[in-house]
């Protein structure tokens, strides 16, 4: 006797959301209430985002100063330094100047959508079939949009722009996990 053939294809994407299902739900909960604040509030999410990568960038160009003088008399001490140097002071510009930082940070963001949205894209193809793949292609579409109007709009960025952007960002990719999760039925439906 044949056996029915499950509605839900058995490629590595589908069978982890199958298994990640209410962590996906929760998470793209979560992204959808952070973005609505960060549209809400975007002159203090743009400003919240650089200070907190100032002060990592500034705290782990420090350890990595501390660390370089444990080196002191090798041959890799003057680029354990300079590792160190540079972060830190990148850190301490994202601090003391955060208008001026906004726009570097900003540029950041734009290509990390690009490239986010091309990893989405990349991840729907391989998902196409399944329960909702069309939202991940929606998604990434999303992310790209923002990164290229983002980038033809740098030179006129102001502080508003960084904080509704990514609220944006953070509430599509939340509704393509939330629909993605809700759409797949779970390994224990599949099993049927």
């Amino acid at each position: 006797m044949e056996r029915p053939q499950s509605k839900v294809p058995r490629n590595i994407a589908a069978i982890a959301i199958q298994q990640w299902r209410r962590g996906l739900f929760r998470t793209g909960i979560l992204m959808v209430l952070l973005g609505i604040l960060a549209i809400v509030m975007p002159v203090f999410s743009s400003l919240a985002v650089n200070f907190l990568i100032g002060g990592v960038l500034t705290f782990g160009g420090l350890l990595a100063i501390l660390f370089a003088f444990s080196l002191k008399g090798s041959g890799v001490f003057i680029w354990a330094l300079i590792s160190g140097l540079f972060p830190l002071c990148l850190g301490l510009y994202f601090l003391f100047l955060p208008a001026a930082a906004l726009i570097t940070l900003t540029a950041l963001i734009a290509a990390m959508l690009l490239l986010t949205g091309i990893s989405q894209g990349i991840f729907a193809f391989e998902m196409r079939g399944s329960n909702g793949w069309v939202w991940a292609v929606f998604s990434s579409l999303i992310s790209i949009g923002l990164g290229i109007f983002i980038f033809v709009t740098l030179s006129e960025v102001s502080s508003i722009l960084l904080g509704t952007v990514l609220g944006i960002d953070l509430m599509s990719t939340g509704l393509a996990l939330i629909v993605i999760s809700v759409a797949m039925p779970s390994s224990s439906e599949s099993r049927e």
